[in-house]
């Protein structure tokens, strides 16, 4: 085998054969002037004449020479001008071609080039060990040799080499196993591996000839400069069938969830890709539709709701969003989960996982609709409760124990009463943000109000205020002092032992900060968030020492929300907690927060 053939042995064969040319010509040469002279010499007594014979010998003999030499010459030129229309050809043909169709018309052209029989490209798979033949010439070559084993083949050494190789008839015989080379029309084999960028083999181009190659330095070149466009075909097509296979197992685990799931183009809105669920769903002609016009009821542009703009975050895939919403469609609610990916091509496009949770959604109803019917009809019971309680405190002469029975019912009662208030009131700031009766308000009268609205401060308790005179906020006066007032009474109540509680409240650029310090048992770090949840109450072992039902931090994030606001808390056991509510600090109206 001869592996990257140097020029000195590319040109051994055009050597031989112009050696050949030169030793026969003056071979001939030799023998016609020696006969002819001495044929002459004995046939031609006059000086004279036979140096005219001689000069007319000289002549024939020129122009033969020179007829011979352009015989030759005009057959050379005739089928080097062939060969180079030849790959003229296969490079016009080849140059509009891709992947496939590229294999396909190399293959069937360069066998005309070469003056070869048989020529294939074939993609090695490494883990059986075979060579898949992607294109060839014949086609039943193709047919019957559609998957080649390599073991004992010169294809397996030059891919394991990494480097081209020309075979002769007699280096053929080498490779008995070889089901390729037992045909015993091939006696010459032309093999140059295809790399990919890295220089790793990941295919072979192959031509076998039926004749002994006088040119098989020109062969093995040619075959090289096409190598080079075909590694980079076959390295593309197995990016597209991997990325083709990826696409394929991700559409099969699509399919299979209960939710639909669709791509769209972030500036067309056309659909990409929606899986069986969504098929099902919404109908099957979805190819060539926009999103909106595909999943929502007579919608002709974009959605309102959209979350194209929030996806990106400086032009790149932003975080996930997750949101709710009721389909004009169908009229069912869905738990959307978006993101901003890159789809095969590099565009940006918008990934959506769209959750059935109706009937989740129509069970929240119902317990909505339940709890509220059950606290309307609690507040008659308790508000008897609580008034013939506190006519009999009135009473005098009634046995000391039964006082203290009473005062009981009534103080449980009251606390009773205030569940269910500001649970309705939590209900309706979550089911009803309209903004009524908004007006610029003074902070430092709020913070005043809820200090006289904080039922759990006790005399043990000192309450600081600072703020100053001028600051004003715009909101709903009722809202705005309970936030205080649960601010304060959650404070007071997780400082049981009394000490400090500060009230303060200062201008921030457009904001409005109020913070409410106390220096009492504190808040575990990972509970900062939890604590604004409905009906969370810290679990210290001390729950019935500190009290409380688990709202009032609620009401107030909802309060503050609505607000334009927003609060949170810097805590840590043992060393008390700061409560902030920064609210937007303006003299007109926020802009309506939209739900989802």
């Amino acid at each position: 085998m001869q592996s990257h053939l140097p020029d000195s042995q590319t040109s051994r064969p055009w050597r031989r054969t112009a050696s050949k040319t030169v030793l026969a010509y003056i071979l001939v040469a030799g023998i016609w002037v020696l006969c002819l002279d001495i044929g002459l010499v004995w046939l031609v007594d006059d000086p004279g004449w036979l140096i005219r014979w001689q000069a007319a010998k000289d002549i024939l003999f020129i122009c033969a020479t020179a007829l011979m030499l352009f015989l030759y010459l005009q057959r050379l030129l005739r089928r080097q001008s062939e060969a180079d229309e030849a790959f003229r050809t296969i490079q016009r043909g080849t140059a509009g071609t891709i992947g496939q169709d590229y294999f396909q018309f190399l293959t069937r052209n360069l066998p005309g080039l070469l003056d070869t029989k048989i020529c294939f490209i074939g993609e090695w798979d490494r883990a059986p060990d075979t060579l898949k033949i992607l294109a060839g010439y014949p086609d039943e070559f193709v047919q019957v040799l559609h998957e080649y084993p390599l073991q004992g083949t010169p294809c397996r050494q030059i891919l394991t080499s990494g480097q081209e190789a020309v075979l002769t008839a007699e280096e053929l015989q080498k490779y008995p196993s070889a089901n390729l080379l037992k045909c015993p029309e091939i006696t010459s084999y032309f093999g140059v591996p295809l790399l990919n960028p890295v220089g790793q083999p990941i295919g072979l181009l192959v031509s076998l000839s039926g004749k002994k190659s006088q040119r098989s330095g020109q062969t093995l070149r040619i075959l090289q400069s096409f190598a080079a466009r075909a590694s980079s075909e076959l390295g593309r097509v197995l990016s597209e069938w991997r990325n083709q296979e990826q696409f394929t197992q991700f559409a099969t685990l699509f399919d299979s969830l209960s939710a639909a799931i669709y791509v769209a183009d972030m500036e067309t809105y056309e659909l990409l890709y929606v899986n069986r669920f969504a098929e099902d769903t919404f109908g099957k002609g979805w190819r060539g539709e926009k999103c909106f016009a595909y999943f929502q009821e007579g919608l002709e542009e974009e959605c309102e709701f959209c979350t194209n703009r929030s996806l990106l975050v400086d032009g790149q895939p932003g975080p996930v969003i997750s949101w709710e919403f009721r389909n004009t469609s169908n009229n069912r609610w869905y738990q959307c989960l978006d993101k901003s990916i890159r789809w095969t091509d590099g565009r940006l496009v918008r990934l959506e996982i769209a959750l059935d949770i109706t009937a989740r959604k129509e069970m929240e109803q119902v317990k909505e609709e339940l709890l509220s019917a059950v606290s309307h009809e609690m507040r008659t019971p308790l508000t008897a409760i609580v008034g013939f309680a506190e006519l009999l405190l009135e009473e005098e002469g009634l046995p000391d124990h039964v006082m203290q029975h009473l005062q009981t019912i009534f103080n449980e009662s009251e606390k009773m009463t205030e569940l269910i208030n500001t649970f309705l009131e939590l209900r309706r700031l979550k089911s009803d943000q309209a903004r009524v009766e908004y007006q610029p308000l003074n902070v430092k009268a709020l913070l005043r109000h809820g200090v006289n609205s904080a039922r759990e401060c006790t005399e043990r308790h000192d309450i600081n205020v600072n703020c100053p005179a001028d600051l004003q906020v715009f909101g709903n006066d009722k809202e705005l002092r309970q936030v205080v007032a649960k601010l304060l009474s959650n404070a007071c109540r997780f400082s049981p032992e009394g000490g400090a509680i500060n009230l303060d409240a200062w201008q921030d650029g457009e904001e409005a900060i109020i913070r409410v310090e106390d220096f009492g048992i504190g808040i575990p770090p990972e509970e900062h968030e939890q604590i604004f949840e409905h009906f969370h109450r810290l679990d210290r072992g001390n729950r019935r020492r500190t009290g409380g039902t688990g709202l009032g931090l609620s009401l107030v994030k909802e309060a503050v929300t609505l607000h334009g606001g927003r609060v949170w808390v810097e805590s840590r056991p043992g060393h008390g907690s700061r409560f902030f509510v920064a609210l937007p600090c303006r003299s007109e109206q926020p802009q309506q927060i939209q739900g989802s």
